[in-house]
């Protein structure tokens, strides 16, 4: 991850922390993982409080009405769907 340079990470709580976890293991320097945007599951509040502490900021969704499929803006930040 390091070498890739990736800083983002989308897919279901529990995978990102298998990630982390075998990171630990592996003594793999995930330190450019800086964002998650996680969904397909519970987000345990214990999850989100550690990831933070490692400097993975961590959002979530429940679906795709969420967000609507647009880029990124120039700060990072997906923008919401627009109100109907």
């Amino acid at each position: 991850m390091r070498d890739l340079g990736i800083a983002g990470y989308i897919g279901t709580p529990s995978f990102l922390k298998l990630i982390v976890e075998k990171a630990d293991e592996l003594k793999a320097d995930i330190s450019s993982l800086r964002k998650a945007h996680v969904g397909a599951e519970y987000l345990p509040p214990a999850l989100r409080q550690a990831m933070l502490g490692r400097g993975i900021r961590v959002t979530q969704s429940y679906g795709t009405a969420t967000w609507v499929r647009s880029p990124t803006s120039r700060s990072g930040r997906m923008a919401p769907s627009p109100k109907a």
